[in-house]
């Protein structure tokens, strides 16, 4: 996988929102797999987090308003975008192949990740807040645009389309409450005065039950129950989370096989996305060799004929 330059985006940040030079930036590990983030410190000593997303600016944008959304409306500690000098959230930065990508500059959030499981209740109260906070936010339908896309430029839309289109007609047929989600596992961190929850990468329109989904993990029983003590919007609708497992395998199948179709560019992380290609298939009762084998032969096709083949996208 192919990594933006750190002096790529120092020079953004200088241009853009103007720090105090000189700049440290540096590149740094995180479960994200579709951007860059950065340690920024200026000469002031001042410490911001810079983050790089390989998308438009139009899919990173929604989920810095919906921070700052939080940020005013409730006590949860976050990272509201900083403006650049010209007022917008994001700035196109040169990026990898060419190409230039939106690079928001965050308050660095000092503490210690919680790992997966950790503080349940606690978590299921922050997300309630979260949910009554962004109740009036719009925000995009990437979810249904992703999953319902049934476009001939996805070689493998004989097995992958179907299969996530189902999975989202399922959901649609449910009765659910529908809003902004943070539409991602939790990034919370422990600092001195409570938790803070950072990286807002994912926001989107969709049912609520899928963070209750993506935040509760293993322990569903405890995480619901604290969920619904806090008035969090979607606890009466605990029962149709299975409905929920199956739009986390979808997401797996249309994401994992566009990776696998591309095993060079994601190196990186090949061998963890044929497995959870073959966990998503066999969730939605796919036959996952059949299935990892179908993307395979797509992958040849497109890298075989490059540029006249339109992009699958991710």
């Amino acid at each position: 996988m192919q990594h933006a330059r750190p002096q790529a985006v120092e020079a953004s940040l200088v241009a853009s929102w103007h720090l105090a030079e000189p700049l440290t930036v540096r590149r740094i590990a995180h479960d994200g797999v579709t951007s860059d983030v950065f340690d920024v410190t200026d000469a002031a000593g001042r410490r911001y987090a810079a983050k790089l997303t390989y998308d438009l600016p139009a899919a990173v944008e929604p989920g810095l308003r919906a921070a700052a959304a939080v940020a005013r409306r409730t006590s949860i500690e976050t990272a509201p975008a900083v403006p650049a000098s010209g007022g917008s959230l994001t700035v196109l930065t040169p990026s990898v192949n060419g190409e230039r990508h939106p690079l928001a500059l965050l308050p660095w959030i000092d503490g210690r990740r919680l790992a997966a499981g950790e503080r349940i209740a606690d978590a299921a109260r922050v997300l309630a807040a979260v949910h009554q906070a962004l109740g009036d936010v719009e925000a995009p339908d990437t979810m249904v645009g992703y999953l319902g896309d049934d476009a001939a430029r996805y070689p493998w839309r004989d097995v992958i389309v179907p299969a996530s289109r189902a999975a989202l007609e399922g959901v649609f047929r449910a009765d659910l409450t529908w809003g902004a989600c943070y539409g991602d596992g939790p990034e919370l961190v422990a600092t001195e005065d409570g938790l803070a929850l950072r990286d807002w990468g994912a926001v989107t329109r969709g049912p609520l039950l899928w963070d209750v989904k993506l935040w509760a993990g293993e322990q569903r029983e405890a995480f619901v129950e604290a969920y619904a003590a806090a008035r969090g919007p979607a606890a009466g609708e605990a029962h149709l989370l299975t409905l929920m497992d199956r739009l986390g395998y979808a997401f797996a199948l249309r994401f994992r096989a566009f990776r696998v179709a591309q095993p060079d560019h994601y190196d990186e992380t090949i061998e963890a996305d044929r497995a959870a290609l073959a966990e998503a298939a066999a969730g939605l009762g796919l036959d996952p060799d059949r299935t990892l084998a179908d993307v395979d032969r797509a992958g040849k096709v497109y890298r075989s004929q490059g540029p006249q083949w339109p992009s699958l996208g991710s």
